[in-house]
């Protein structure tokens, strides 16, 4: 109840999206303003950006593995279609931080 509440208070900003996050063994959380960090095209947060896509794609990929059993042939279209979405942002990004100068991972931070 009380995360909803945060939540609630927090994720305000119409047409945002956000990210919640939680580093592996804290209790404490963070949340991010993706639109806000997209915006700012800095180069180690279009990396990022491009990342968190691909990182999203991959873990959709496994669902549309795990629906195509399912039969369910509408669903799985719905599930390509939405990580084609992500792994072309993160092509884009890639591409915009290569116009950047931008290089490999260590040369951007």
């Amino acid at each position: 109840a009380m995360m909803l509440e945060f939540l609630k208070t927090n994720c305000s900003r119409e047409n945002s999206t956000y990210l919640l996050r939680r580093n592996a063994g804290e209790t404490s959380l963070q949340l991010l303003d993706v639109t806000s960090l997209s915006r700012q095209r800095h180069r180690k947060w279009i990396y990022w950006l491009a990342m968190i896509s691909m990182r999203f794609a991959m873990r959709l990929e496994k669902l549309v593995e795990e629906n195509t059993r399912s039969g369910d042939e509408v669903l799985e279209r719905e599930y390509r279609q939405k990580n084609r979405s992500l792994l072309e942002n993160a092509l884009e990004l890639l591409h915009e931080l290569a116009d950047m100068g931008g290089g490999t991972h260590e040369t951007i931070c």
